[in-house]
C-alpha cells in the first residue's frame, strides 16, 4: 500500500498570508530533517511497504504543488505531520486530497492532531489522528487497511465513526528506542537540510537519542503525554552517528535533540566515553539540557567528546513565575550551572520567555536583571504562546485552533511570535504589549553582547549570509 508522508508548507502557501508581502518577505529557515516521519518511513521500509517522503517546506512547494506531486505519485495513503503553526496548511492539503480522490485515506500525527483531534475529525478532512509515538501504530493501521480489517483493531488511532468519535486507546509510547532502525533521511535530498539549516554549528545532522520528559511545564505538551523517559542504548547511537558520515559526507556536526540529553548522567558519561574512543570527537555537537546538577567532570568530559554548546531552558527570573508554570529549577543552581559551563569550555545559551501567567512589570524586570546576572554566552527571548495539550490551553482555551489567526501578524509579523498561534494574555497584558516587551529586551542584549560575539557573527553570516541579514534587522527594527 503505497503510502506518501508529507511535511506541510508554512502559511505563506496560502491565503491570505501569501498576499502579504510581510510574510512572504520573511525568510524561511530549516529546523532540519523530520526525524519523527524518518523513523515512521524507515519502519515501513522495513516491512516492505513502498513509502516517500515529500518535505514541502525545504522544496519550497506550494498547495497546487503538492496535489501535482500527488496525483503523480498516486500513494493509498497520505501522512501529514502537524504543527500548529503549521496545522492550516495541513488541513488544506488533506481537504484537496479528499476533493480530487474519496479513496485515498489521510492520516495524522505529531502534537497539534495528538491534542485537537476533536475539531480536525469533526470538521476537516482527516481520517485518522495518530496517537503515541506513531512508527507501529501508523504500521499497524496499514497493515489493517490492507487486509480489509476494521480500524477497531488498531490500537492507537482516533476515527470518526458514523459521526461519533472513536479512539482505540493503546500504548502510545516505543519502550525500546533501539528496536527502531534509523531515520530513513536517504528518502530525502538530505544534503539540502545541510545547507538550508541555519544553526550555529556548521552542516549539522540531527540526532533523537532518547525521548520523553518526566517535567511538566505548564507551557509544553510533552510532560503531559510524553512523561516516560527513555534512551537509547550509547553503542546504537554511535552507529548512526557513523552510518550518516558513511551516507552522507558533507555533516560536519551534529545536533541532540533530545529535550533533556542529560537526564540520565552515567548514559551520557558512557556516550562521551565512545565518542572519544571512536574518534568522533572530532566532529563538534550541541544539545539541550535542563540547567540542574550537572557536575564539572560531565561537563568537561562532555567538552572533550566535541561539545560545544548546551541549550538550557530557564524561561523565568521570578520563582513566582517559575512556580505558577510548573518549571522546577533552582535559580541558584541554574546559576551555578551556567558558570561551570562556561568555565568548561562549553557555550551556554539561556532560553527565557515573557508573558507565563501571573506575569508582571516587576517580573519581568527581576528576569532581565536575572539574565545579566547569569552572564551566559547568548540568550534568545520568545513571546510565550499556548499550544493544544498544554495547561497553558486549559487556562486559556481556544474554540478552534485551526481557524486562530492575529491578523495584525498578516501584515506585520513578528519573529517572536507566529499569526497562527495564540499567545498567552495573563493579566494587565496584551499580545502587542508582549512583543514591544520581548523586541526591547533583545535589542538590550544584542547590543550587550556583541563585542564578545562579533567574531561568532560574522562567522554566520558568511553560512548564511540572507537568514543574518534578515535576523539582525527584525532584531533591530521591530
Amino acid at each position: 500500500m503505497k503510502t506518501l508522508l508529507i511535511v506541510p508548507p508554512d502559511v505563506s502557501a496560502i491565503e491570505p498570508f501569501s498576499s502579504s508581502p510581510g510574510i512572504k518577505g520573511q525568510l524561511k529557515f530549516i529546523k532540519g530533517f523530520p526525524l519523527g516521519l524518518g523513523y515512521i518511513a524507515a519502519v515501513l521500509e522495513k516491512h516492505n511497504i513502498e513509502v516517500e517522503i515529500l518535505d514541502a517546506q525545504v522544496k519550497g512547494l506550494g498547495i497546487e504543488d503538492i496535489i501535482k506531486y500527488i496525483e503523480k505519485s498516486s500513494p493509498k495513503i497520505i501522512g501529514i505531520t502537524t504543527l500548529t503553526a503549521n496545522i492550516k496548511t495541513a488541513v488544506e492539503i488533506a481537504r484537496r486530497v479528499r476533493l480530487a480522490d474519496k479513496g485515498r485515506i489521510t492520516v495524522f500525527g505529531g502534537p497539534h492532531a495528538m491534542y485537537d483531534y476533536e475539531n480536525l475529525l469533526n470538521h476537516y478532512a482527516v481520517d485518522f489522528i495518530v496517537y503515541g509515538e506513531g512508527e507501529f501504530i501508523f504500521l499497524n493501521l496499514l497493515k489493517a487497511l490492507e487486509s480489509g480489517s476494521p480500524p477497531a483493531q488498531v490500537k492507537g488511532v482516533i476515527y470518526n465513526e458514523n459521526g461519533s468519535i472513536r479512539w482505540n486507546k493503546g500504548e502510545i509510547f516505543v519502550d525500546d528506542l533501539d528496536r527502531l532502525p534509523f531515520p530513513a533521511r536517504g528518502l530525502t535530498d538530505f544534503n539540502a537540510y545541510l545547507k538550508h539549516f541555519t544553526h550555529n554549528l556548521s552542516c549539522a545532522a540531527q540526532i533523537l537519542t532518547s525521548r520523553g520528559c518526566p517535567y511538566k511545564c505548564a507551557f509544553c505538551s510533552s510532560g503531559n503525554t510524553f512523561y516516560k523517559w527513555r534512551g537509547r542504548s550509547p553503542k546504537n547511537i554511535i552507529a548512526e552517528m557513523k552510518d550518516i558520515i558513511d551516507k552522507f559526507p558533507g555533516v560536519k556536526s551534529f545536533s541532540f535533540m533530545d529535550d533533556n540529553f542529560t537526564l540520565d548522567h552515567q548514559r551520557v558519561f558512557e556516550i562521551c566515553r565512545l565518542i572519544i574512543r571512536t574518534g568522533l570527537n572530532k566532529y563538534p555537537w550541541d544539545c539541550l539540557s535542563r540547567c540542574a546538577n550537572l557536575n564539572e567532570d560531565l561537563l568537561l568530559l562532555m567538552k572533550e567528546a566535541g561539545c560545544i554548546r548546551i541549550h538550557y531552558g530557564i524561561e523565568s527570573g521570578s520563582t513566582q513565575i517559575l512556580e505558577n508554570i510548573s518549571k522546577r529549577i533552582d535559580l541558584g543552581e541554574a546559576k551555578r550551572v551556567m558558570a561551570l559551563t562556561k568555565k568548561s569550555g562549553i557555550e551556554a545559551y539561556a532560553f527565557f520567555m515573557v508573558g507565563n501567567p501571573g506575569e508582571s512589570d516587576a517580573s519581568i524586570k527581576k528576569t532581565v536583571e536575572y539574565a545579566v546576572s547569569l552572564k551566559p554566552t547568548y540568550m534568545n527571548w520568545f513571546v510565550t504562546q499556548v499550544y493544544p495539550g498544554t495547561r497553558l490551553a486549559e487556562l486559556q482555551p481556544q474554540r478552534d485552533w485551526v481557524k486562530y489567526v492575529y491578523e495584525p501578524e498578516i501584515k506585520n509579523p513578528s519573529i517572536y511570535t507566529h499569526p497562527c498561534v495564540p499567545v498567552f494574555s495573563p493579566e494587565g497584558f496584551d499580545r502587542e504589549m508582549l512583543k514591544r516587551e520581548v523586541a526591547g529586551i533583545m535589542r538590550l542584549f544584542f547590543w550587550l553582547y556583541l563585542p564578545r560575539n562579533f567574531r561568532k557573527w560574522i562567522s554566520k553570516f558568511f553560512r548564511h549570509p540572507l537568514y543574518s541579514l534578515w535576523y539582525i534587522k527584525n532584531i533591530l527594527f521591530q
